[in-house]
C-alpha cells in the first residue's frame, strides 16, 4: 500500500466498524427463513412482512425478496461460516436438503473449505481453520496491528480443534491453579467432547490469546443460551498457569461479554462460583457482574453437591 493511501484507510477503519448482517435475496422469504432457523435452532423474527431475519452465531442473517436488482442465487457474494469439523458440517447441511457445489478442499495454509447451495439457490461457505490460517488472518506475533496492540492485551477467538494440543498442555500444567474450582478437559477425547458441546446451538467457546505472544491465556464459555423474551445464558471462565493475575482474563472476559450483548443479542449473563473462589468473584466484579444471591447444593462437582454464589450482569 502506498503511504498516501493511509489517510483513506484510517477513515474506512473509523466508518466501517464491523459486519452488521448478511442478507440473502430469495424467492420465498418465509420458507428460506424457516429453513435457516431450523438449521441454527433459533426463532424467525420479522422487521416487516417482507423482511425476515434470524440471529445466527456471530451475525444476523436477513431474508429479502429477490428482484431485478438483486436476483440472488449462485455467482454473487458467498458467506463462509467457521466450523469445527468440515466433514460433519457438510453432512449436516446435506441432511437438511443442501447440495454440494465446490470442494471439500484445503487452502495453502491447511484450512478446509467447501461451498454448498441451499434449497433456495443461495450459497453457503464452510471454513475449518487451522492454527496457521488463524495466525495469517488475525496477525502473527510481533506483527499485530498497532491499534489492537495499543488497546487490548488479548484477542478472543473461537475454540477450535486446532487448539487441542496447546489447550491440553496448558490444562495439565494448571491443575494446581484450578484446584477444586474448575475441571477443564485433560485428554483428547474429553477435549473433543467439550468442543462438540461448545459448538452446539446453545453454547459458544472462546480461546483467550495474548496479543504479544499468541499464547493461550485462558478460556471463556457461554452455555445454555436461551433467546426469546429471556435472552440469557451462563458464562464460565478460567485462566491457565503463567497467565493468571495479569489482567488478561479481565480483558478477555470483557470482550466476550461485549460479544454476548451485541452479536449474540443476549440481555443477561450469569456466572456461578463456589464460595472461597475469591479470584473468580473478583474477576466477575471487575467485569461489571453483581452478586445476586447464594444457591445451596447448586451443582454436583467431583461427586458432591456444592454451594455456589450467583453473579450476573445485564446489558445496559
Amino acid at each position: 500500500m502506498r503511504s498516501d493511501d493511509a489517510p483513506a484507510t484510517a477513515v474506512l477503519n473509523a466508518v466501517l466498524e464491523r459486519v452488521e448482517s448478511v442478507v440473502l435475496f430469495v424467492a420465498h422469504v418465509d420458507q428460506a427463513a424457516r429453513w435457516y432457523a431450523r438449521l441454527f435452532g433459533v426463532p424467525v423474527q420479522y422487521e416487516n412482512p417482507r423482511y425476515a431475519f434470524i440471529r445466527a452465531p456471530g451475525v444476523l442473517v436477513g431474508f429479502h425478496p429477490a428482484d431485478a436488482k438483486c436476483p440472488g442465487g449462485i455467482g454473487g457474494t458467498t458467506v463462509y461460516w467457521e466450523v469445527a469439523d468440515l466433514a460433519e458440517a457438510v453432512a449436516l447441511l446435506l441432511s437438511h436438503g443442501a447440495r454440494l457445489h465446490r470442494g471439500p478442499a484445503h487452502t495453502d495454509l491447511g484450512a478446509g473449505a467447501a461451498m454448498l447451495v441451499d434449497p433456495f439457490g443461495c450459497t453457503i461457505g464452510l471454513n475449518q481453520s487451522t492454527a496457521a490460517s488463524l495466525r495469517a488472518i488475525h496477525g502473527t506475533p510481533g506483527l499485530r496491528p498497532a491499534r489492537a496492540a495499543g488497546h487490548r492485551r488479548t484477542q478472543v477467538l473461537p475454540l477450535l480443534l486446532a487448539d487441542e494440543a496447546e489447550f491440553l498442555a496448558a490444562a495439565r500444567a494448571s491443575r494446581q491453579l484450578h484446584g477444586p474450582w474448575v475441571s477443564p478437559p485433560l485428554t483428547p477425547r474429553a477435549f473433543r467432547d467439550k468442543l462438540q458441546h461448545l459448538h452446539g446451538p446453545q453454547c459458544r467457546g472462546y480461546a483467550v490469546r495474548r496479543v504479544d505472544s499468541d499464547a493461550l491465556a485462558g478460556c471463556v464459555e457461554i452455555t445454555q443460551i436461551v433467546q426469546g423474551a429471556f435472552r440469557s445464558a451462563y458464562v464460565g471462565y478460567y485462566a491457565f498457569a503463567g497467565h493468571e493475575r495479569q489482567g488478561l482474563m479481565k480483558d478477555g472476559l470483557h470482550s466476550v461479554v461485549r460479544l454476548a450483548f451485541t452479536k449474540l443479542g443476549l440481555h443477561r449473563l450469569e456466572a456461578n462460583m463456589q464460595p472461597g473462589n475469591t479470584a473468580s468473584a473478583a474477576l466477575a466484579r471487575a467485569c461489571g457482574f453483581q452478586r445476586e444471591g447464594y444457591s445451596p447444593g447448586y451443582l454436583k462437582i467431583r461427586g458432591c453437591w456444592r454451594d455456589h454464589e450467583r453473579w450476573a450482569r445485564v446489558a445496559r
